[in-house]
């Protein structure tokens, strides 16, 4: 199924066979996908591209997922974020699930349960962007 082109998915890992599994995962649904390997080419992408949802692994060399996030927050304030962890027990972990993220994977995860989380905001998303588009449109008259 092909999904709204305008709706993009940056996919970050350190781990690169981890970060492409994930980027294949989605783009196998549909989804517009880029990946980045660390946090701060999450940034610089957001800053070039429009990014609605960010799949981020919480560990990472440099920015781990939680300050990407807060950075992400202040350059993309609509971006959503989706973490995945290995270390589910760790302290970032645990703060990542106090942010506003949509939800805190643990690895290894069940690809279909990305793939729900990931449809379900692109829904949302498409949805708003719609009613979005046709209040415009009424106003317009």
């Amino acid at each position: 199924m092909k999904r709204s082109e305008r709706f993009r998915v940056i996919v970050a890992d350190d781990d690169e066979l981890m970060r492409e599994t994930v980027s294949d995962i989605l783009k196998l649904k549909g989804f517009n996908v880029i990946t980045a390997a660390t946090g701060t080419g999450v940034i610089e992408a957001t800053e070039r591209l429009h990014i609605d949802l960010a799949v981020l692994d919480i560990k990472m060399p440099g920015m781990n997922g939680v300050e990407v996030l807060r950075k992400l927050k202040e350059v993309s304030p609509n971006t959503k974020v989706i973490f995945i962890t290995a270390y589910i027990e760790d302290d970032i972990a645990h703060e990542a699930m106090k942010t506003d993220a949509l939800a805190v994977l643990s690895k290894p995860f069940d690809p279909e349960r990305l793939f729900q989380l990931v449809d379900a905001y692109s829904c949302e998303w498409e949805m708003s962007n719609r009613e979005g588009r046709n209040s415009q449109g009424n106003s317009q008259r």
